[in-house]
């Protein structure tokens, strides 16, 4: 971004981006001079005036803003703010993919915010922006999923209320001709010059009246137009240099000569040049030489920070927990409901039960909906190994199968194999030009299970192969062609012996999608002949191995990574007429667990758990197992080496076939199909015919920010959440379960007893019992609204049943 001597914009820092990737930025901003400037393609840009008044022109668009009055700047395009009078103005940055909500990735959601009608919704997004500006800047120990929170309500009412209509057609246009467009239009901002409209379509290879009506499609304001405000700023820049002369500055900003410069700034700026270098000189902009801190000081700034916090920080009414929180509920609306689906544990990995899954499905197991555990195997050496967790594997015998098999058939789960080839055992099995003698472990392996198995279970059963190594380098034609080969071989030869016909693929590590050759490698493997019948892939975040500098956009390009590989299994479908399903393998992510104390931790898996039902029921993508680390590696290599190490690993349960938090949410959640009828933070609420479920969590921001401020003996404000829903009519019961927090989870009772590593019978019934959920069970009548409040302790996550009863 340029600017003058005359203008000031501010980036203003937060001790959040130490800590964790934030996909948004805050620039202060006080304009005492017209500026022409173009945004990114890949930000949208909120303006919010403090002080003083602004009129910004975008998109053909003239807009007068004042004090408290906010507008949108949209990616890629124009805009020149031309101030009215002396002010102090907050942008906003937000990347792209945040508040756009287009199904192609390559499409832009244009917004326009001052000439709606919706007066309510603009005051929520002033009081949002305010908000979330005030988080970024005072509170150093908020999470970024507080953060995301209010993000994710500024895009809801954006997308809700003031979608622009797009007539620019931009999506319709070939990515790379955009991208090229926006070179071209960041060459002629930074070198301004004469630049011909023939001669930037032939670069293109377009004919000039298309490049001419594209142009203005992408940036919002026509090619002449444009050319005219780079030149224009450029000159605005070099008048603040009484050094130079209008001719040298004529000359140094493109245009042909001082009448042609002086022409430019009457009609676009309305005052002559010299007019310019005038008020500029005796119109000093006092903020342009104030330090960041000393402007967060000014009144218009302390009046924001004080309407969000009793300026001491940490305080509990900084902490915002309010005596009662009212959710209204509307079961006869369901103009925004959605149908939720089970299936969040449709799969689940034996890696989270580190081995001892046999145990922990012993008791009750009908209440997980598991259908398919998928166990890992990995063919290296010769030998087949089963893995037992994420580190640790051990050679599987024909016993052990046997055994495993039984297992599978008492407790009724089916399996879904997953056979891994790592890259030593490719090279072996190709260097001795695929002699099935290399490979003879994996045929028995497939002999014995279909020889015990019998068909009618067998059919139920899925393989997944997992040879990524086959496509995730550029391999030269030949050696391609013996990957294909490779794969095909151990495709026929599964589906031959065992005739399981639910053959999948895993794709990798996420960020494959990143490729697109490797991606068509990968495609000319796996589609020829038997086509797969699901796809996986895993996500690990690089922040673990990378360093701050080099992961600035990680968590972000996560999220449009996970994105464009559902959208590229859909193409595949499509293209190959297929109906293939996506999971997610395995999600391992950097967690600051350090700075929380142990005995919370097992309340953060299970909050963390509910946010990552919501992303299932919003993404449709169900992930299978997801492991936290507290600690940074020097490398990748590292990483992978210490991957084992169980100190840094937090996982779903415990060796003792004791239920933990996580094991009661899971169940809980798995209920929660039906149709959404309300999905707020802090309440879930689904209806299924005359039946109701809720979940009622804390928020684990400001939980986790309570437990990191010194509150000393402060007691918890106890937080009342008062549930109101309307159209109930009728006798129902009742049922609420109330999950352990801080105190009675298994981690603290443990804790208790000693956390010595043998328990005795006596010591695991008490745990078993002090870790139940409490439960409530009331029959009430109901003449038209259900009206209770209930009151949930730190961390506490509460699940709620009404059912009608049918007299």
């Amino acid at each position: 971004m340029r600017t003058n001597k005359g203008n000031m914009v501010l980036k203003v820092n937060s001790n959040i981006e130490r800590m964790e990737y934030i996909p948004f930025g805050f620039n202060i901003s006080s304009y005492n001079v017209i500026n022409f400037n173009m945004n990114s393609r890949d930000v949208y840009k909120m303006v919010l005036v403090l002080e003083g008044e602004i009129e910004l022109e975008t998109q053909g668009r003239l807009i007068k803003l004042r004090r408290n009055q906010i507008e949108m700047i949209n990616p890629s395009k124009t805009y020149v703010i031309n101030p009215h009078e002396k002010n102090l103005v907050i942008e906003l940055n937000v990347d792209k993919i945040i508040f756009s909500r287009a199904s192609d990735s390559n499409e832009i959601t244009n917004f326009c915010i001052s000439e709606n009608e919706f007066g309510d919704n603009i005051k929520a997004l002033v009081e949002l922006f305010k908000n979330l500006f005030y988080l970024y800047v005072k509170d150093n120990v908020v999470s970024s999923n507080m953060l995301v929170v209010v993000l994710n309500e500024i895009s809801t009412i954006l997308n809700s209320s003031f979608i622009q209509n797009n007539d620019d057609g931009i999506g319709s246009a070939r990515p790379w001709l955009e991208l090229k467009l926006m070179e071209i239009m960041e060459r002629m901002y930074k070198k301004p010059g004469k630049y011909v409209l023939n001669e930037l379509a032939d670069e293109v290879g377009m004919k000039p009246s298309n490049f001419s009506n594209f142009f203005k499609r992408v940036s919002g304001c026509g090619f002449v137009d444009f050319h005219h405000y780079s030149r224009l700023e450029k000159s605005i820049a070099l008048l603040s240099n009484n050094e130079y002369s209008i001719s040298e500055i004529a000359e140094l900003s493109g245009f042909s000569s001082s009448k042609a410069l002086s022409e430019s700034f009457k009609k676009y700026v309305g005052m002559t040049p010299l007019a310019v270098r005038k008020h500029i000189t005796n119109n000093i902009n006092k903020y342009k030489y104030m330090s960041l801190n000393s402007i967060l000081s000014l009144k218009a700034l302390e009046e924001l920070f004080v309407e969000y916090s009793d300026v001491k920080l940490f305080s509990k009414a900084d902490i915002d927990f309010m005596k009662e929180k009212i959710f209204d509920v509307n079961s006869n609306d369901e103009s925004k409901a959605v149908a939720f689906r089970s299936g969040f544990s449709k799969v689940v990995d034996i890696d989270i039960y580190e081995g001892e899954w046999f145990d922990f499905y012993r008791d009750n197991s009908s209440n997980l909906k598991h259908e398919y555990m998928r166990i890992n195997l990995c063919f290296e050496a010769g030998k087949i190994y089963l893995i037992k967790n994420i580190a640790e594997k051990e050679i599987l015998n024909l016993y052990d199968i046997n055994h495993y098999i039984q297992e599978f058939h008492r407790i009724g789960l089916n399996p879904m194999l997953v056979l891994e080839f790592p890259e030593n055992a490719i090279e072996m099995i190709i260097e001795n030009s695929f002699d099935l003698k290399c490979i003879g472990e994996i045929v028995d392996f497939f002999d014995f299970i279909a020889s015990n198995v019998p068909m009618r279970n067998l059919k139920n059963w899925m393989v997944e192969i997992k040879m990524p190594a086959l496509w995730s380098k550029r391999y030269e034609h030949d050696r391609h062609i013996l990957n294909k080969k490779l794969y095909m071989l151990v495709r026929d030869l599964i589906i031959s012996k065992s005739s399981i016909a639910s053959v999948g693929v895993n794709i990798g590590e996420v960020s494959i999608i990143e490729d697109q050759v490797l991606m068509e490698r990968m495609e000319e493997i796996v589609m020829n002949g038997n086509s797969p019948k699901f796809f996986s892939y895993d996500v690990i975040d690089e922040t673990l191995y990378i360093t701050r500098d080099d992961s600035e956009c990680i968590l972000l390009r996560i999220i449009s990574q996970m994105d464009r590989m559902t959208k590229y299994i859909n193409a595949l479908n499509k293209k190959y007429f297929l109906d293939a399903e996506v999971y997610l393998a395995r999600m391992i992510m950097y967690y600051d667990w350090n700075g929380i104390p142990k005995q919370y931790w097992e309340s953060i898996q299970a909050l963390s758990l509910v946010s990552s039902y919501l992303l299932f029921q919003m993404n449709k993508v169900i992930v299978c197992a997801s492991f936290s680390f507290n600690k940074f590696f020097d490398s990748r290599k590292e990483f992978i080496k210490a991957i084992g190490n169980f100190d840094s690993k937090y996982t779903m349960n415990n060796i003792w076939d004791i239920k933990s938090l996580n094991y009661y949410i899971r169940m809980y959640l798995e209920q929660m199909s039906g149709l959404c009828i309300y999905n707020e933070p802090g309440l879930i609420v689904t209806r299924n015919k005359d039946d109701y479920s809720c979940i009622l969590y804390q928020d684990m921001a400001n939980c986790i920010k309570y437990i990191s401020s010194d509150n000393g003996n402060n007691e918890f404000p106890v937080k009342n959440f008062r549930v109101r829903i309307s159209g109930m009519a009728g006798r129902f019961k009742i049922i609420t379960k109330t999950l352990k927090s801080s105190e009675g989870n298994f981690y603290c009772e443990f804790k208790k007893l000693g956390a010595q590593k043998f328990l005795t019978m006596e010591e695991k019934e008490y745990l078993k019992n002090r870790v139940i959920p409490e439960i409530r069970v009331e029959n009430i009548n109901l003449f038209g609204v259900f009206d209770k409040t209930f009151s949930l302790d730190l961390f506490e996550i509460m699940y709620l049943e009404i059912k009608k009863i049918n007299i």
